[in-house]
């Protein structure tokens, strides 16, 4: 077990272990923490993790650095402002919103979206 890049990785059982295991650190992209200054960082997955930016939802991927605003999918197909929580240390979060008089309550796994 070795620390990668903030990722635990495990070497394949095949591997003896007296074999040195070097990674190319040019592969290993760049993720900036968002710089506003009510930023709040709300939870950290394996895939990336979720921020709130002056009350905005954002899920930035560790793989490319994009960051993406975390909204709802209403009846009518069309995306709406959502409640996000997160799930302990995970990948997966909680986005809630109101159809008409009906609450929708989705776990959403931001690894796939």
């Amino acid at each position: 077990m070795a620390l990668v890049g903030g990722h635990a990785v495990a070497a394949p059982t095949s591997v003896p272990l007296s074999t040195p295991v070097t990674v190319a650190e040019a592969t290993e992209a760049q993720v900036p923490y968002p710089s506003v200054s009510r930023s709040r960082l709300n939870s950290v997955g394996s895939s990336g993790f979720l921020v709130h930016d002056q009350g905005t939802p954002l899920w930035t991927n560790f793989a490319d650095g994009s960051t993406s605003v975390v909204k709802a999918k209403s009846w009518a197909g069309e995306y709406v402002d959502a409640s996000v929580s997160p799930t302990l240390a995970s990948d997966v979060v909680e986005v809630e919103h109101w159809e008409s008089t009906l609450k929708i309550t989705e776990l959403r796994d931001m690894s796939t979206q």
